[in-house]
């Protein structure tokens, strides 16, 4: 009885030990719950903000762009200085690293410029209501969420503030290319994706790769930014997916970023970053006549992915 009892005394007394360990741990991410609800927002609204065009009618001008990350001493983009056309369709192409996407997200004013400025129809975006800025831009982000939804929910979580019907649905995956993907699954649109639930459906990289810009085209604003759109396709797919999804942009202006060259070869111009300095513009063509960075890189490209 009492070898017993001094047994189950050391039971009870390791699993107190156990669950104090586990409190201790779950406290950790509890903390770090409270220190996000807590984060104040950097980006504040001017006082008297002017008014945001619901219309590009002359385009982006970026001008002597400079901006370092927080806490760091060393600039990520130097003096960038360029011009996006209301209407035109363009690409920003260059290594990792050179500042292709820190450029989108100033543009996108998820930070401010340390010095130089953006403008947008010749308004400073620093003098425009963030909220309302926003609201211009269509972006699929190089990182985009899997979320563990139907294919439906999915899409219509590119613009949250709306309510959108099946036919706005289904045309954002035409635009996109996922019909293709969706008309597959076992229950179409209402398909649960991921792993999480019960009658789900896992989509492959590519598969995910062409649902995610849906989300994009559900949104209808004249500003499309598309941050590495084709980054699990080959390079055969990855370029027929740009060239789609240009075409079904016309009207809009669209920034496509892209380290797979072949894919933007049909953009009206190039822009090409070298560690966070604008260094040549132009088409394609002309980029590839004058034999510079960018012909350097293509041909790179062509070698390593005939």
């Amino acid at each position: 009885m009492y070898v017993q009892a001094l047994q189950r005394c050391w039971g009870n007394f390791s699993q107190l030990v156990l669950r104090a360990a586990d409190l201790r741990e779950h406290g950790l991410f509890i903390d770090d719950v409270y220190q996000f609800l807590d984060l104040k927002p950097t980006i504040l609204p001017p006082a008297l903000p002017k008014p945001t065009p619901t219309t590009i009618r002359e385009g982006i001008t970026i001008k002597d762009l400079c901006f370092r990350y927080p806490g760091s001493d060393e600039d990520v983009l130097h003096n960038v200085t360029m011009t996006i056309r209301a209407g035109e369709h363009v690409a920003i192409v260059g290594h990792n690293g050179s500042g292709k996407t820190t450029l989108i997200k100033l543009l996108c004013r998820v930070y401010d410029p340390r010095a130089g400025s953006i403008a947008i129809d010749g308004i400073d975006l620093r003098d425009m209501d963030p909220e309302a800025l926003r609201r211009l831009y269509s972006v699929h982000v190089q990182g985009f969420a899997r979320f563990q939804e139907t294919a439906r929910r999915n899409i219509a979580l590119g613009a949250i503030d709306q309510d959108f019907d099946d036919e706005a649905i289904a045309r954002a995956a035409r635009l996109s290319g996922a019909d293709r993907v969706i008309e597959r699954l076992p229950a179409g649109y209402d398909t649960m994706l991921g792993r999480t639930f019960a009658r789900r459906h896992e989509l492959s990289a590519g598969q995910w790769q062409r649902l995610a810009p849906a989300r994009a085209f559900v949104r209808d604003a004249p500003i499309v930014v598309l941050d590495e759109p084709t980054a699990a396709l080959d390079a055969t797919t990855a370029r027929d997916m740009v060239d789609r999804l240009l075409e079904v942009a016309v009207g809009r202006t669209t920034i496509v970023i892209s380290h797979r060259l072949s894919a933007v070869m049909q953009t009206d111009r190039i822009f090409v970053l070298d560690q966070g300095r604008l260094v040549e513009t132009g088409t394609h063509q002309s980029l590839m006549a004058v034999g510079g960075r960018y012909a350097q890189l293509f041909r790179m490209e062509e070698v390593l992915d005939p």
